[in-house]
């Protein structure tokens, strides 16, 4: 079985958007960053929200999403191009990275 963390870092690699479920809706982002959060120690994704359910009801943007909480993850077909205003490959909210764009 292959993992979510898997899933992703071969998404990021290939630059292919990704979707989930995640806090009562579907998502679909663009995944730039997997690593370990420095406060929490929780495994998170730093990705650009491009649509799909949005609690916060706002819209394209960059949010990070606990990765243990999505279910259904799924490569999409769709590429980006891996070039993200205000993405920083050295994300001040990791302590550890185990893949990026």
């Amino acid at each position: 079985m292959t993992s979510t963390k898997d899933i992703i870092c071969e998404a990021i690699a290939k630059k292919k958007v990704i979707s989930f479920d995640y806090e009562g809706g579907k998502r679909k982002v663009e995944p730039f960053l997997l690593g370990t959060h420095k406060d929490s120690g929780n495994e998170v994704l730093r990705a650009y929200f491009l649509s799909g359910h949005s609690a916060s009801n706002e819209g394209p943007g960059w949010r990070l999403y606990l990765t243990g909480e999505m279910s259904n993850l799924t490569m999409e077909d769709e590429t980006f191009t891996g070039v993200g205003e205000q993405y920083n490959p050295n994300d001040s909210a990791m302590s550890e990275i185990f893949c990026r764009i």
